[in-house]
């Protein structure tokens, strides 16, 4: 989760809040703006690997005056040493950006003395977010010359400038990065919480995209599917195996179309006519999937979380529309979706706010650009193949490649079907539970 510049990591301490010399008045100015637009480079999420640290400091024994310590008050006495500390292990995850600067841009100009007050509280900001993430601040006239003049090309690529990219609030509040932004009266309740000793609440949240000035024209054969899928990660409750899915993504769907605040539901969303019958939509239906961890050395197949992947031709304004109020609460922080499912336990869910580091939780893994693809779960024929012996995985291949083409694909080149998964912690066609008809 980022963070932009704002009133929330001005009050250290209550300086700020104290202050007479303007920086408060400043602090004012940016709560009442839009939320900024963010000029930053792509970057590339490092393997979190297991660190061992010292834990905090432990108590220390206690002598009476005069008494020689034990042997054990001595050594209990040694461990708050820093070399002879219990050490813990810990992960720390890492981005590494391609360029060291974050750009966070708004339309308004004020005052000389308004900026002179903003110039010292950036001087002022140390670290964004956790203590380790040091940062130097500075107020900026304008952006740098190359990206303002590769923003203001004719392009019709997504805002991309060498490494940069431009990312802007989307007003339906869906995006893949969720950014907490300041807001009016966002400074006078930290300094109300200054005043008490205690936290403050976390600021409002809200969600950022990449600009697209035109329609893309997508470089590699795309289907029905969007590609920006909607990442609800596990937090808690049980394990689930992968062949735990349909009982998951029913409780889910069940949950979507109970939260759904339009109604009639829409049949992009239900897979339904108002008229209950199935749903003929050439672009397609609201599909659910598993993200599991699978393809790795030590994979077991579990389940990290599900995805809601939506049809291309529905606006982000209608899947806002339809899944918002399940997703966010009202100050735009992920909600958190709980599934009971019964003898099986419970499943708590949450959307991701982008800066998942595991592969399984990142869309990319799922819908970037291959020459090659295999199913990580049993594939389900919309028609039961009637042929025997070689005949019928000839008969399967070829099912497999027309429903390539109903959902919008090109036509494979080769299909290979078999019986075993090619992906280490997939579970074999056997382990998955039958699906049922609507009638069974």
């Amino acid at each position: 989760m980022a963070r932009a510049p704002g009133p929330a990591v001005y009050g250290l301490g209550g300086r700020v809040l104290r202050d007479r010399s303007g920086r408060r008045g400043a602090g004012r100015l940016l709560e009442r703006q839009p939320p900024p637009t963010v000029v930053c480079a792509n970057g590339q999420f490092q393997d979190a690997v297991t660190v061992y640290v010292p834990v905090n400091d432990t108590t220390a024994p206690r002598v009476r005056t005069g008494k020689v310590p034990s042997e054990a008050q001595l050594k209990q006495g040694l461990q708050l040493l820093p070399e002879n500390r219990s050490r813990q292990p810990r992960h720390f995850p890492t981005v590494v950006p391609q360029r060291d600067t974050i750009y966070f841009q708004w339309s308004a100009a004020p005052p000389r003395k308004v900026v002179t007050a903003l110039e010292s509280l950036c001087r002022k900001i140390t670290y964004v977010g956790h203590s380790s993430s040091l940062v130097q601040a500075w107020v900026g006239d304008e952006l740098p010359a190359e990206i303002v003049r590769a923003d203001r090309s004719d392009s019709d690529e997504p805002a991309k400038i060498d490494s940069w990219l431009v990312l802007e609030p989307q007003p339906d509040g869906l995006g893949r990065f969720r950014l907490r932004v300041p807001y009016e009266g966002r400074l006078a309740q930290l300094a109300e919480f200054c005043e008490r000793e205690q936290r403050p609440p976390f600021a409002i949240a809200v969600g950022y995209d990449t600009r697209r000035e035109a329609e893309e024209e997508p470089e590699v054969a795309s289907s029905h599917f969007s590609p920006d899928l909607v990442v609800l990660r596990q937090t808690g409750g049980s394990r689930f195996p992968l062949e735990a899915t349909q009982l998951l993504t029913h409780h889910l769907r069940r949950t979507i179309m109970s939260a759904c605040p339009v109604q009639p539901v829409p049949e992009w969303l239900s897979g339904h006519r108002p008229d209950r019958t199935a749903s003929e939509r050439e672009g397609g239906h609201m599909a659910l999937v598993p993200l599991a961890h699978v393809g790795r050395e030590h994979a077991d197949g579990h389940l990290l979380g599900l995805a809601i992947v939506v049809p291309q031709d529905v606006s982000q304004r209608d899947v806002a529309a339809c899944l918002n109020q399940l997703l966010f609460d009202k100050q735009g922080w992920p909600r958190t979706i709980e599934l009971r499912l019964g003898s099986a336990g419970e499943c708590y869910l949450e959307l991701d706010d982008g800066t998942e580091y595991r592969q399984a939780l990142r869309p990319s893994t799922w819908t970037g650009p291959a020459s090659r693809w295999a199913t990580v779960t049993p594939i389900c024929l919309d028609r039961h193949p009637k042929a025997q012996g070689e005949a019928y995985w000839r008969e399967v291949e070829e099912r497999i490649a027309a429903a390539c083409e109903r959902i919008g694909l090109p036509r494979p080149a080769h299909v290979v079907a078999t019986p075993t998964p090619l992906f280490t912690g997939s579970p074999h066609a056997r382990r998955m539970p039958k699906l049922t008809r609507k009638h069974d």
